[in-house]
């Protein structure tokens, strides 16, 4: 079964997107125009988040709130986790308003929401619990496996590439419920699917949002500029172009439209974001 109902190839259907356009190129290209248009208020969104879910664990941390004589204080961390979910949720949703309706008003994003915060908290305790018990089991036939090494081998590598799988998985978790809106345990389904599609892709975005990720925590004026919003817009795009190839448009735009919204796109020229001023 596909990813969706892909229209039949008849001359009355809507002609397939151009492969320049579903390009690796293409998706950094909208990826960069999307958050050019939209800079100011994206960096204050990251900036927002960062000090929710940065500076304010970190001071709870230091002054031993959270963690005192060596033990978790759950009437902090609990509530404190909730926040920190919370302030991230906000942040998605913001970010995916402005990169796929060009505009944040508080109707649009409070509209939906207690819905949304309850599925995408699941999604996110759901993943990271299996992945818990992915790295526990790891951990498990690493250090107790009365079975000799190369069953552990064997163990270990059908462990590690699950994990790898279930990782990948989450690019797709949070993108896919904010642009279909789909039955709880298809989101799970569908992000299979997108990860399943293109595997090979799928884990070398994986691995360079780890290199990423340990570039911010090296300069940490990255993950107060670009940070949460940097990962999240390039996830939402990865599924923009991906639903593409489906054409599959958010909110059932017309899809001859939006490929002529993203040849436009992707045919700005490069001089526009060095020199503005000198663009008519």
């Amino acid at each position: 079964m596909s990813l969706a109902n892909r229209p039949d190839s008849s001359p009355s259907s809507p002609p397939d997107a151009s492969p320049d356009l579903l390009s690796f190129f293409a998706l950094v290209k909208s990826w960069f125009v999307r958050y050019y248009d939209h800079l100011i208020p994206l960096v204050g969104i990251n900036v927002g988040w960062f000090l929710a879910c940065g500076a304010l664990p970190y001071w709870l941390l230091r002054d031993k709130i959270i963690l005192a004589d060596g033990r978790w204080n759950p009437w902090v961390a609990v509530p404190l986790l909730a926040w920190v979910l919370s302030a991230t949720l906000a942040a998605a949703r913001g970010v995916f308003l402005l990169l796929n309706e060009g505009v944040l008003v508080w109707d649009a994003f409070r509209t939906g929401w207690l819905g949304f915060w309850w599925k995408a908290s699941l999604l996110f305790l759901i993943w990271g619990g299996v992945l818990f018990l992915g790295l526990y089991n790891l951990y498990f036939y690493i250090h107790w496996n009365p079975w000799g090494r190369f069953v552990e081998w064997i163990f270990c590598g059908t462990i590690v590439w699950f994990l790898a799988f279930w990782a990948a998985c989450f690019l797709f978790l949070w993108p896919v419920l904010l642009f279909q809106k789909p039955p709880f345990f298809k989101i799970f389904y569908k992000a299979f699917l997108l990860v399943l599609e293109s595997p090979f892709e799928s884990m070398a975005f994986l691995l360079l949002y780890l290199a990423l990720f340990l570039l911010f925590c090296l300069v940490p004026a990255g993950w107060i500029l670009l940070g949460f919003v940097f990962f999240f817009s390039f996830q939402c795009m990865l599924l923009e172009k991906r639903l593409l190839r489906y054409k599959i448009t958010y909110q059932d735009k017309d899809y001859e439209d939006f490929l002529a919204f993203l040849a436009r796109e992707n045919q700005r020229d490069w001089k526009y974001f060095l020199k503005p001023w000198e663009m008519k």
